[in-house]
């Protein structure tokens, strides 16, 4: 069996490379609204919510991902007593491309620090990989 906090490294890296991103609506546009957004859609286990959040452009390719990587994460959230909050704690731009680092807590206390790259296309910005 993989450790939680092992699994949870490997799906915060899954995230990253499903190219997603909330450029739709729900909340802001910025790189930290859309991470946020999608990390707890995740987490949460909210396929069609994660699929908002995916450039529509790369949702096909992202479905097998995304599924292996809700399995991972909301599986292990719901042993630690479901996901409590995501924030953002920074975020450092460079004209459409973004550092987004984040930290995760479950209801049982446990933290997860964790960051994904975003870029802006369209005027959106998406998770990057």
């Amino acid at each position: 069996m993989i450790p939680p906090t092992t699994a949870l490294r490997l799906l915060s890296l899954l995230a990253i490379l499903l190219f997603s991103a909330c450029g739709g609506g729900g909340g802001g546009n910025t790189a930290g609204d859309v991470v946020k957004r999608y990390i707890t859609a995740v987490i949460q286990g909210d396929k069609p919510a994660a699929l908002e959040c995916i450039d529509p452009a790369k949702r096909s390719m992202a479905g097998p991902m995304l599924d292996m990587g809700i399995g991972i994460a909301s599986g292990f959230a719901k042993m630690e007593g479901g996901l409590d909050s995501v924030s953002i704690l920074t975020v450092e731009a460079q004209g459409d491309r973004a550092r987004v680092a984040y930290i995760s807590k479950t209801k049982k206390g446990v933290e997860r620090r964790e960051a994904a790259n975003a870029e802006k296309v369209g005027g959106k910005w998406y998770v990057a990989p």
